[in-house]
């Protein structure tokens, strides 16, 4: 073979993998933008915010029954009693508050996919009656919503502690329990303005 005839053959072969590659890359472009992409990050992406949910949920219990267990001692005794406990009320308030938004949030985001994937059409009538049940009707599922709404647009539920105290019964010694509060206050303040 001449050297002209390789050099065309070279050649040929170069146009050839230069087109193979610009293909590919056309390709690449294309797959982000595929319906079927798209599905599977919004799917990804309800994973993820169930996840915060759950982990948010994971928090705020953990937190709460490690307060619940900590030994009760006299206030008079404990120095920095006061402060220690508007601190813990803080941190259940920051836990309780990312708790409401994350689970309101996945509520959101699974409606809003629910409508971009079907539209006005229902993927079946037990979603819909499933959803109005579970949801759109169910009081602690309003009460969550407008909970979110109290801690975004109105003020901040710090709990109180109110400390109980049992006497002696024939299957135990007397006891001290302590449990968060939330002032309702407010809360009813805020639901009266929301419904009027």
């Amino acid at each position: 073979m001449s050297s002209k005839a390789l050099i065309r053959v070279l050649d040929e072969k170069q146009t050839r993998r230069a087109k193979i590659g610009n293909r590919l890359k056309e390709l690449a472009d294309e797959i982000p933008m595929m319906e079927e992409v798209w599905r599977a990050q919004s799917i990804r992406s309800l994973e993820i915010a169930m996840w915060i949910f759950i982990k948010n949920f994971e928090h705020l219990r953990g937190y709460l029954v490690s307060t619940m267990q900590e030994p009760i001692s006299s206030p008079a005794i404990e120095q920095g009693y006061k402060q220690k406990w508007e601190d813990i009320a803080v941190e259940i308030t920051r836990f309780l508050q990312n708790y409401v938004a994350a689970g309101v949030s996945y509520l959101d985001q699974t409606e809003q996919m629910v409508n971009d994937l079907y539209g006005s059409r229902p993927p079946s009538p037990e979603y819909w009656r499933r959803r109005g049940n579970e949801f759109t009707s169910d009081p602690l599922s309003q009460f969550t919503k407008k909970l979110r709404d109290y801690f975004m647009h109105f003020s901040t539920v710090t709990p109180a502690f109110q400390i109980r105290y049992s006497a002696a019964t024939s299957e135990g010694g007397a006891t001290l329990t302590r449990s968060p509060l939330l002032p309702v206050r407010d809360l009813l303040t805020f639901g009266a303005s929301v419904i009027s």
